[in-house]
């Protein structure tokens, strides 16, 4: 379940109440974005997409997840592949599509591969158990 509140504090680029109202101090704004994590930028963008606390925003979504994806943030690389498949918050485009569904595969089986080798430099895990 999510807690709005929390999110709304951490996570939402444009104010927080015990901060105060960030989009009237454009520094403090572009500071606060310069500070936000891939994490922040993709919850931000799925607030944006479904509407949650804020209206639905399909371009600010975009733009959330396209900088989070910059990141190499692979939900974000997930989202985007749909965003662009069906125009949300830009124009279709299926060869960028296809860009962000294959970097997020690729990003996702290397972290696989990853998780992979660290399971086996477990001094736990029998090689022969795996077949």
């Amino acid at each position: 379940m999510i807690d709005n509140n929390f999110i709304e504090f951490s996570y939402h680029p444009k104010m927080s109440k015990r901060k105060g109202d960030l989009s009237k101090d454009p520094e403090a704004k572009a500071a606060h974005r310069s500070r936000m994590t891939t994490v922040q930028w993709c919850l931000s963008g799925c607030r944006y997409y479904w509407g949650l606390g804020n209206d639905h925003d399909s371009i600010r979504a975009f733009r959330c997840f396209h900088r989070a994806s910059g990141q190499g943030d692979l939900v974000a690389e997930k989202f985007l592949s749909k965003i662009f498949v069906y125009g949300h918050g830009t124009q279709k485009d299926l060869h960028q599509a296809i860009k962000y569904y294959r970097k997020a595969a690729r990003d996702e089986q290397k972290e696989l591969t990853q998780k992979f080798f660290r399971a086996l430099s477990n001094k736990d895990i029998v090689i022969d158990d795996m077949y």
